[in-house]
């Protein structure tokens, strides 16, 4: 006789089976999205935390601090805290690895194409998730594992683009209420520009701009990123167009000169410098380096001003207006002696004004000399950055200038009428013109000029 109930009960066991299976599957799908939801957000938290430390770690490195600690302290303010920096960690969740690319380490935190490369840090962030649901089908964690790499390339030297006689540091057409182009050339000026080139910087057309009878003869040429608009044979070699792309501004490491000698913030009486009258008959001066809170030198009559060796800080303008004969060849011999003369005239604040019927030999503190820091060498006018007063030289004949004249804010115009002078060495400016109907001789020397150095730079690479 058939038994109904048997064979319903069998049914009832089955379906409860298959129940059972659902339920699973339900839980595994519900770890999938839940468990691998958060596993998957952990690894993009942990990739943003490895990206900002790696960059945070090349910023360190470049400026001399330590480099380790501060990838640690990032990725810890992102949520991954580990106070180790090697493959050991301090905390059972989370390891932080932090990494030269020429150290030895695991296999795991191979740099690939930077292996071996000390400009490079690789992060290695290794984070375990504990699961809520996933413990059913027997997983308890997930662990995920993530890596960056910067690049932290420090300053460099650099010897052949920006090694040009004069640059224009303008990126790109002139700002609103800037009233100078990139580059001029006007009245009837000659200008020779020997041991090297001329570099503009702006990639506007007109960048450099002619006109008049003036004329420019550069021996390594002139490189204009943007255009210019110049006269058939006003500038020989004929100015190269297009020539590069613009550099950033500024482009390279300024100088950080101070006359504050003992560090505290202030400038004392003992940091001040001073003008003396040291005869009547002829009028002499005497001007010793430090702080000088006007204009400089603001001493009547006009005479014969003797600049002393060091660093010379005006905090309002420079200012030759009237028949001064300026130098720093103190021991009156017409050599130079780079032990016991040379000078740095920082203008902090105002302007420089070389006027034309005053005659000016000076010479910038020597890299021969091994006592002067080498931010300090071959370096005879700054103007720091942001001092946008212009610096005007119209120096009467015979006037020499040895040392880098660097400008970076500022609008540079070399003029005279009837005269000659020499610039040896090189001029940075933010604008540059040359006017009037002077001769004007700029000579590039390495050995006489200010080191240029290209700031240190961080990227995240990889």
């Amino acid at each position: 006789m058939f038994n109904k109930n048997k064979f319903s009960r069998n049914e009832s066991g089955q379906a409860l089976i298959m129940i059972v299976f659902a339920i699973i599957g339900l839980i595994a799908l519900t770890a999938l999205t839940v468990d691998g939801g958060n596993a998957y957000s952990n690894r993009r938290h942990a990739q943003n935390a490895a990206d900002t430390a790696a960059f945070a770690a090349a910023r360190a490195k470049v400026r001399q601090e330590t480099w380790k600690d501060a990838a640690l302290v990032i990725a810890s303010e992102n949520g991954f805290t580990d106070l180790l920096s090697d493959d050991t960690s301090s905390n059972s969740l989370v390891n932080v690895e932090v990494y030269g690319c020429e150290e030895n380490k695991p296999e795991y935190a191979n740099c690939g194409g930077y292996e071996g490369n000390d400009e490079y840090i690789e992060v290695v962030i290794t984070s375990t998730v504990d699961t809520f649901f996933a413990p059913i089908v027997g997983i308890q964690q997930v662990t995920n594992r993530v890596k960056a790499i910067a690049q932290a390339k420090p300053s460099s030297v650099d010897a052949a683009l920006l090694a040009n006689a004069m640059v224009s540091l303008m990126t790109g057409c002139k700002p609103s209420g800037w009233p100078h182009d990139p580059f001029t050339i006007s009245g009837n000026s000659t200008s020779i520009v020997g041991g090297s080139g001329v570099f503009i910087n702006s990639n506007c057309a007109n960048a450099l701009n002619q006109n008049g009878a003036a004329t420019m003869n550069a021996e390594f040429g002139v490189c204009v990123v943007g255009t210019s608009n110049v006269a058939p044979g006003s500038v020989n070699p004929p100015p190269v167009s297009n020539c590069g792309t613009p550099l950033a501004y500024p482009p390279v490491v300024l100088p950080n000169p101070s006359c504050d000698t003992n560090g505290d913030g202030m400038i004392n009486p003992s940091e001040e410098g001073t003008i003396t009258q040291t005869s009547s008959n002829p009028i002499i001066y005497t001007a010793s380096p430090g702080y000088y809170g006007g204009d400089f030198p603001n001493t009547s009559p006009s005479g014969k001003l003797i600049m002393q060796k060091g660093v010379y800080c005006i905090d309002h303008d420079f200012l030759l207006n009237s028949q001064w004969d300026v130098t720093t060849d103190a021991n009156d011999n017409g050599n130079f002696d780079p032990y016991s003369e040379g000078v740095l005239i920082m203008v902090e604040n105002g302007g420089i004004t070389l006027n034309g019927s005053s005659t000016i030999d000076l010479h910038a503190l020597s890299s021969e000399d091994p006592n002067i820091p080498e931010d300090l060498q071959n370096l005879l006018f700054f103007m720091p950055l942001g001092n946008d007063s212009t610096l005007t030289m119209n120096g009467a004949s015979g006037s020499a200038f040895t040392g880098s004249i660097w400008a970076p804010s500022s609008h540079c115009s070399l003029e005279g009428n009837n005269t000659s002078y020499d610039v040896n060495s090189q001029l940075m400016c933010y604008s540059m013109s040359l006017s009037g109907s002077a001769n004007i001789d700029i000579t590039y020397n390495e050995n006489e000029n200010h080191i240029i150095q290209v700031p240190p730079s961080i990227e995240l690479t990889k």
